[in-house]
């Protein structure tokens, strides 16, 4: 019996033992910790305290790098919050650490283990004078308290009373304690603190962390990449980059004028990086225009505009004895590395612009020759910077040479075609001012080739309108095209003038329906509008007499059918001519009349061919002879007629005269001859003709 017992008493105690040990106050949670000015708050999950052991807590602080030293004991197991009202936070120093114990008495005076050890959250705040930057803090214990939250706060304020928080502006991720600002503001002061939840319920706030901002100087000098002016509509346009400072929120853009005075014109939003200055006071086609340009920032601080830039200003001169443009230009100031070359644009008569030249940065000045002043001309210079790749261009500069000492134009009106072997051009020319002469060229076709065929001085009247006659023999092509150039005291072409051509004219006359077609071309007219428009005027006459009144008239025609009497083919000759009758108009002030060649022509004559005749003195068809009908034969006229043998009996050159029947006046046989003739008629055209007729008694 003594030994069961002794075995139940060994078993309980052992039981005993066990429950009790389980049965010890749980050691405290601490999960928070905040600033509170120089205080500190540490929240905690409370103790576990089953049989009622529990005696009080203790709270240990160390400071700096000291000991751990008990800064409370707090008798309440259920008291979960404390706050450290004499922490001296800040004081003697900011690193400060925290850990709770439970004490409790089983018996014996017992301490749980310690609580984690936490420390407040202290960020640290660094400015670039007047923009926040970057904001780092400690975590309140490494590694992490699997309470915490994944992710913290950063609250930031700006001075102001009451203090007005903008909460959560980032939430950085647990283990990354860094936040990178960019807020800029003037003579202000930034405040921070970040705070941190735990899924018990509390929150870990930081000490507040605070810097002023405030910018001594605004931001850096600044100038610009390029100005040039815009060479559609002659101002200036401004280019820069952006100014590397962040802060910089304007650009203030100066004027400088005449007297080297920096005039704001105007503040540009710090997102745009260009300018166009269309105040027509400062117009960069007329004169060179400067330039300056400073960045501004959000305190509204600047250290002002000192560099300057000045676009270039194109200038001509036109020798016209030597035929040559100098070009002249202001040169491009503002590049602080200088200038490449400048490079030289040329456009003849609205054309492309094409690279004529270039020269040295050193050198404002270029000279093109082979200049006429017929043709329209246009330049502008580029300037290159050394360093960059930068551009700029002067004012376009377009030159027609309208010079006042000059023949402004020169206008060819009409062509008249004289007695087929002349024309006869009516033009307009500028006489207030001297030339030397007009050269008159002539072609057969509107394309060409031209030959100059003319030289023509006028007399010493002022008269301008003017006749130039063109007696170069036309060999038949009276179809003609004209253009004319006035040519200066130094043999050197001012003015072209428009191209004329004659009206030719073609008849063809059908002597079986009685009537004749008209053709001719329509000539070239520059200046006459759509109710003025020219008015072609047909003639007719006999033997080169025209009549008096037009029988038909067309403004837009070319050709007309004209019907005649049946009678006049024989003998007569047709001729025709149109008038071309143009008003008066603004190029032109002046009605003007001109005339075609006049068209004249024979009709070919008909030969009737008797195939007998009978000399029996009846009187009846007497005489063998061919008839000519229609019209007359010329000065050609020979008929030949032959016996069987090829021997001649009768040859006569009068186309009246005809063949009676005999040979040396006696009477030649019956039977068959043979004939042959011909006939030049007045269109110089050869009539053959051969066969053979009957004699009969």
């Amino acid at each position: 019996m003594k030994v069961k017992y002794l075995i139940f008493i060994i078993v309980a105690f052992l039981t005993l033992d066990y429950n009790t040990i389980s049965a010890q106050v749980s050691a405290p949670a601490l999960r928070c910790i905040s600033v509170d000015g120089s205080q500190i708050k540490l929240d905690w999950v409370v103790s576990n305290d089953p049989l009622g052991e529990f005696t009080n807590y203790e709270v240990y602080q160390s400071i700096g790098i000291g000991p751990f030293i008990n800064a409370a004991n707090l008798n309440n197991r259920l008291q979960n919050s404390f706050t450290h009202t004499n922490a001296n936070f800040g004081l003697p120093s900011t690193f400060h650490r925290y850990y709770l114990v439970a004490v409790y008495n089983d018996g014996a005076i017992k301490r749980t283990v310690t609580s984690d050890t936490l420390l407040p959250i202290l960020p640290i705040l660094t400015v670039n004078q007047n923009i926040s930057g970057q904001l780092v803090w400690n975590p309140i214990k490494m590694p992490a308290l699997p309470s915490s939250g994944l992710s913290y706060s950063v609250d930031r304020r700006f001075s102001g009373t009451p203090p007005n928080w903008a909460n959560g502006i980032a939430t950085p991720n647990l283990g990354n304690e860094l936040f990178n600002d960019n807020v800029a503001r003037c003579d202000d002061e930034v405040f921070y603190k970040v705070r941190l939840q735990d899924n018990s319920g509390c929150e870990s706030v930081s000490a507040i962390v605070s810097a002023p901002l405030v910018k001594n100087a605004g931001p850096a000098p600044m100038t610009f990449t390029s100005i040039s002016v815009n060479k559609e509509f002659g101002y200036t346009e401004l280019f820069w980059d952006k100014h590397p400072e962040p802060e910089t929120t304007d650009y203030i853009i100066f004027y400088v004028d005449a007297n080297g005075s920096a005039i704001i014109i105007d503040t540009i939003n710090g997102s745009t990086f260009s300018y166009n200055d269309l105040n027509a006071s400062r117009p960069a086609f007329l004169a060179d225009q400067c330039y300056r340009i400073a960045p501004i920032d959000s305190c509204n601080k600047t250290q002002g505009a000192i560099s300057t830039h000045c676009t270039m200003h194109l200038t001509r001169t036109f020798d016209p004895c030597e035929a040559e443009v100098s070009l002249n230009w202001t040169p491009y100031e503002g590049w602080d590395n200088g200038l490449e070359m400048y490079e030289i644009y040329m456009s003849v008569n609205n054309g492309p612009f094409v690279l004529n030249g270039s020269v040295s940065g050193s050198v404002n000045s270029y000279v093109i020759p082979n200049i006429s002043a017929i043709n329209t001309y246009s330049f502008y210079i580029s300037a290159y910077s050394k360093t960059g790749g930068y551009i700029s261009n002067s004012n376009l500069m377009g030159t027609k040479f309208n010079l006042v000492d000059k023949t402004q134009h020169i206008r060819l009106r009409s062509a008249t075609i004289k007695e087929n072997t002349a024309v006869a051009i009516n033009l307009l020319v500028d006489r207030n001012a001297v030339f030397d002469h007009i050269a008159v060229y002539r072609a057969h076709s509107e394309e060409g080739p031209y030959q100059k065929i003319r030289r023509f001085i006028p007399d010493s009247r002022v008269d301008s309108f003017l006749t130039i006659e063109d007696t170069i023999p036309l060999q038949n092509h009276l179809k003609a095209f004209y253009y004319a150039i006035v040519i200066d005291e130094c043999n050197k072409p001012i003015v072209k003038s428009n191209t004329i051509s004659t009206i030719f004219l073609e008849a063809k006359g059908d002597k079986y329906d009685f009537e004749t077609e008209l053709k001719w071309n329509l000539v070239i007219i520059s200046d006459s509008i759509e109710q003025v428009r020219p008015a072609y005027y047909a003639y007719y006459g006999m033997n080169k007499q025209l009549q008096a009144n037009h029988f038909a008239s067309t403004r837009s025609l070319n050709k007309l059918d004209h019907p005649f009497e049946s009678d006049a083919i024989y003998g007569n000759e047709f001729c025709y001519r149109i008038e071309l009758i143009q008003q008066e108009s603004e190029l032109y002030p002046k009605q003007d009349s001109s005339y075609s060649n006049m068209e004249c022509f024979l009709f070919e004559p008909e030969i009737h061919i008797p195939n007998a005749f009978s000399p029996n003195s009846d009187g009846v068809n007497e005489v063998w002879k061919p008839e000519i009908i229609y019209g007359e034969s010329g000065a050609g006229y020979l008929l030949q007629i032959f016996d069987e043998w090829g021997k001649v009996m009768f040859e006569t050159d009068d186309p009246n005269k005809g063949w009676d029947g005999t040979h040396n006046s006696e009477p030649s046989r019956i039977g068959s001859y043979i004939y042959k003739f011909k006939v030049l008629t007045y269109l110089e055209s050869e009539i053959h003709r051969k066969g053979s007729f009957t004699l009969v008694r």
